[in-house]
């Protein structure tokens, strides 16, 4: 795993009891449209999940490995780069700061969930205000958006790019 990869908060995230070590993937199937999704390494290999065309996907998936997928990384520094990585509550973010994977405007997320204290690494429509994820180890996808109680606004963090003073 790239020393460099894009971490959520930068550190590994809490699901079901356990924690695990997710970073940031990025796959671009033949319509070009980006697809947000987690890779972790299980047992010295690299394993990748992604939700596209209302099914789970993982790197061993034929359409993946006829394209491959990419570890979003931030290469330099602060100082060099002028922005910094961050994961804003998506009540606060501004728009002029996501981070979208294209024209299909989708942006990597998580969902902090209040009730059982697992974080979910997916992909968000932040527009519609959803975030599609999927639970380690099932082979359908959760589906999080504002619903009465406005959950994706409270409790789902995206990927934002921020530009830096020299205070950063």
């Amino acid at each position: 795993m790239p020393v460099n990869a894009v971490r959520p908060f930068g550190r590994a995230l809490r699901e079901n009891g356990k924690t695990v070590d997710y970073v940031v993937a990025l796959w671009v199937p033949k319509n070009k449209k980006s697809v947000w999704g987690k890779a972790w390494e299980e047992n010295g290999q690299l394993k990748a999940l992604f939700f596209h065309d209302n099914v789970v996907k993982t790197n061993e998936h034929p359409d993946i490995k006829a394209r491959g997928y990419f570890i979003v990384t931030y290469n330099g520094t602060v100082e060099d780069n002028g922005f910094r990585i961050s994961w804003e509550l998506a009540k606060q973010v501004d728009g002029g700061t996501v981070v979208y994977s294209g024209e299909n405007r989708y942006v990597a997320a998580v969902y902090s969930d209040p009730h059982t204290n697992s974080e979910y690494l997916g992909n968000s429509l932040w527009d519609q205000r959803s975030i599609e994820f999927v639970h380690s180890g099932r082979d359908t996808a959760d589906v999080v958006d504002n619903g009465n109680d406005n959950t994706f606004e409270r409790y789902v963090y995206l990927l934002t790019k921020q530009r830096c003073n020299c205070q950063c």
